[in-house]
């Protein structure tokens, strides 16, 4: 494996994580991958993740299925949802935009799971 260490001026600060063994194979498959460390495994997927696009990427592999509870939300990306229009008529696609903040209050615990359930990716705000 190649030496993917920072640059020599810059301090190097070492740092542990808790992993399961099947994150830590994942780990180790990614550095022969990419033919470094596992450190630099870890700073190839830091400095991806510096990219807006990339982070957004990652939040919605990682979604966790269950909305977690709070009383707002921040859509992390603009997304269109099928919303119904009531009994027997058609959905109709609506557009959320990002950063807008959903009140759990205004919107109803079952529409944001809706939302959240079609691809939302909604940030707990409080």
């Amino acid at each position: 494996m190649s030496n993917s260490a920072p640059e020599p001026s810059r301090p190097i600060i070492s740092t542990s994580v808790h992993l399961e063994p099947a994150e830590v194979q994942q780990l180790d498959e990614l550095a022969v991958r990419w033919r470094v460390s596992r450190s630099g495994a870890v700073r190839k997927l830091l400095k991806a993740a510096k990219e807006e696009g990339v982070l957004c990427e990652v939040e919605a592999a990682t979604r966790p299925e269950k909305l977690p509870a709070a009383k707002r939300y921040r859509l992390l990306r603009d997304v269109t949802v099928p919303i119904k229009m009531g009994l027997g008529l058609p959905s109709v696609p609506t557009l959320f935009t990002r950063d807008r903040v959903l009140e759990r209050d205004a919107f109803g615990a079952a529409y944001l799971e809706h939302l959240h359930h079609n691809g939302a990716l909604l940030d707990p705000l409080d």
